[in-house]
């Protein structure tokens, strides 16, 4: 049943789009009004990708974090240590702007962008999946001279639309680049014509904190407190910018504890980040360093810990687990060929002090990012060439992550780590309509 109405509702959003984008002239000239527009655009790709060893992932595997840890049998031998092969079964995007009237003295507009993006669930009957349907961004704006104010779900404000890494591959630089949809309220305000302020709050939707009870956007609505960001960018000439961002979350963990008393003990994590951005005729470079504590909603490694815990309540305070990472990108521009390469490294920092031990596994209690309590840093090496031609992008990529994995010490950090690597190689087709 649940299939059926899937498939209804797919089918339902793609006869709509089309009626909009068939008589779209008609509709915005006599029904709307002749100051309104929209515009459909997007994509429908085909990725196939090779790994050589397993891997931390989501969708379908496509979305790649980093190699697995080792996982020995009897005989010392490496269950994970296994190659792999599979193809996206299903990746497109539709995206619908806006533009309105002026209201307020202002521009208004707004933006809708959903994708289809593999299948969830792995396979059911009749070697059928869910696909995963997702709303990216739902936003609407208005833009005065000197001030720019946007609410609904939009990139988080981390990620700079206009600095972030241009790889093939669908993790768009995971784990080493702060990305996610989250729903907001932002404003702009341009001081000068070469310096902009930036003030958001953000909630959690898709991409949530890790915790107790696994993801969930619970812990920071228990708080009471949207995230927090800022940001000053300092344009030096039309062509290079420069950012600095600060960052502040409080999650609360749980309201019982397992001994069924009450709790609201919070746990705060920050964060800064810098990028800058240099945009040229024949290429382009951008680059982030960002240090940021429990960011795993924004697909970064380290989260929170237990620091103490009561055994007569179950009361529980906590730290939150730091972690550093840096990023560059690199692409040229030569005809219709856009080469290119990323190298990002993300290091595992621990929490400021030693943490409570659980007695049954003699390891701290983490709450971090997917599969990686053990993982001390990872890295990656990842060049890339496009070929675009008339609506159509041929691509490849060699996506080269190692990943270093070992015993957990009483603050979280590693120590007597061993690299494991994971070599993909990514062929990817787009249509772009």
């Amino acid at each position: 049943m649940n299939q059926i109405a899937l498939r209804l509702v797919i089918i339902f959003i793609c006869t709509e789009i089309y009626a909009v984008h068939r008589f779209s002239d008609e509709v915005i000239g006599k029904k709307l009004s002749e100051e309104k527009k929209i515009t459909i655009s997007g994509f429908t790709a085909y990725h196939s990708y090779f790994d050589s060893r397993q891997i931390v992932s989501l969708h379908e595997k496509f979305l790649l974090f980093y190699p697995q840890r080792p996982r020995y049998d009897e005989l010392g031998n490496d269950i994970n240590a296994h190659a792999q092969y599979d193809a996206s079964s299903f990746i497109t995007r539709v995206i619908m702007d806006m533009q309105g009237p002026d209201t307020f003295n202002a521009h208004t507009g707004g933006l809708i962008e959903s994708d289809f993006v593999g299948v969830v669930d792995g396979p059911t009957t009749a070697g059928n999946g869910n696909i995963d349907y997702r709303v990216r961004m739902a936003y609407f704006f208005l833009e005065w001279d000197k001030i720019f104010v946007l609410a609904g779900l939009n990139w988080h404000p981390l990620f700079q639309e206009d600095c972030f890494p241009r790889v093939i591959s669908y993790n768009i630089g995971t784990p080493f680049e702060p990305e996610g949809w989250h729903a907001q309220a932002k404003l702009v305000g341009r001081i000068s014509p070469s310096l902009e302020m930036m003030f958001a709050m953000a909630t959690e939707v898709g991409f949530t904190t890790n915790g107790v009870d696994g993801f969930t956007p619970e812990y920071l609505q228990w708080a009471i407190l949207p995230q927090l960001i800022g940001h000053l960018r300092y344009y030096i000439n039309d062509r290079t910018a420069v950012t600095g961002s600060l960052y502040f979350k409080r999650v609360v963990p749980r309201l019982v504890t397992d001994l069924c008393f009450k709790t609201d003990e919070s746990v705060n994590g920050v964060g800064v980040q810098a990028t800058a951005s240099l945009n040229y005729p024949t290429w382009s470079t951008n680059m982030k360093v960002i240090y940021v504590e429990n960011g795993t909603d924004l697909t970064l490694i380290g989260g929170y810990a237990v620091a103490t815990r009561d055994k007569n309540t179950g009361m529980q305070t906590y730290k939150p687990t730091r972690a550093i990472s840096t990023w560059i990108d690199t692409e040229g521009y030569y005809n219709d060929l856009k080469p290119g390469i990323f190298i990002g490294f993300s290091k595992n920092l621990g929490t400021s002090s030693n943490l409570y031990i659980d007695p049954t596994t003699g390891n701290p209690i983490l709450y971090v990012q997917l599969e990686s309590e053990h993982l001390d840093y990872v890295g990656r090496i990842s060049p890339r060439i496009k070929w675009n031609i008339k609506g159509f992008e041929l691509s490849g990529e060699l996506e080269y992550t190692f990943a270093a994995y070992g015993s957990i010490a009483p603050n979280a950090t590693i120590f007597n780590s061993k690299i494991v690597n994971n070599a993909r190689i990514l062929i990817a087709g787009y249509y772009f309509f």
